[in-house]
């Protein structure tokens, strides 16, 4: 039996995270996009993403992630664009 691992990957923008589960084959589980309000703060959108995550991780036992961040930062708790 060939065991299935599965990789999460995580791209956080300028207006949306978009996210999914690939498998060892590279075939697409599932993906998402998760939508960010400006007037969010950081730590909001990081407790959705965790919450996500751990909804992911219910479903594909062996999950390993990475996190991609494009011209983005946190600063004082909110999300900023890097001009």
């Amino acid at each position: 039996m060939i065991k299935v691992n599965y990789a999460l990957g995580i791209d956080v923008g300028g207006t949306s995270i978009k996210y999914g589960v690939i498998d060892n084959n590279g075939e697409v589980a599932v993906k998402y996009s998760m939508p960010l309000d400006p007037s969010e703060t950081g730590l909001s959108v990081l407790k959705r993403l965790s919450q996500q995550i751990n909804e992911l991780k219910l479903h594909f036992r062996s999950l390993h992630f990475n996190i991609f961040f494009t011209k983005m930062i946190f600063q004082n708790r909110n999300i900023c664009r890097i001009s």
